[in-house]
């Protein structure tokens, strides 16, 4: 649930083991706009302990978002609710 970030060639952090990691990608062609994320856990199958913690805590505050992502509902309401899940 961070921003975009793209690393300029010589700014890359070699990845270890147990490293939390989110590969974001998106494309925009002929005026239509599509985006899709996921986050990992490198090396570790399961995840667990904090690190696990983490990933379902992320996916909580994203569904719970989602459903919220209605007419009627504010930014504000959105927010919210994924912040406490996330918590």
């Amino acid at each position: 649930m961070c921003g975009h970030y793209s690393p300029l060639e010589g700014e890359s952090i070699p990845l270890g083991e147990g490293d939390i990691i989110k590969i974001d990608m998106g494309a925009h062609i002929d005026g239509y706009i599509s985006a899709t994320a996921t986050t990992l856990v490198v090396g570790a199958e399961p995840a667990t302990g904090r690190r696990a913690d983490v990933v379902l805590g992320a996916h909580a505050a994203i569904e719970a978002g989602l459903r919220l992502l209605k007419p009627g509902n504010t930014n504000t309401q959105i927010t919210e609710i994924i912040a406490k899940a996330a918590s």
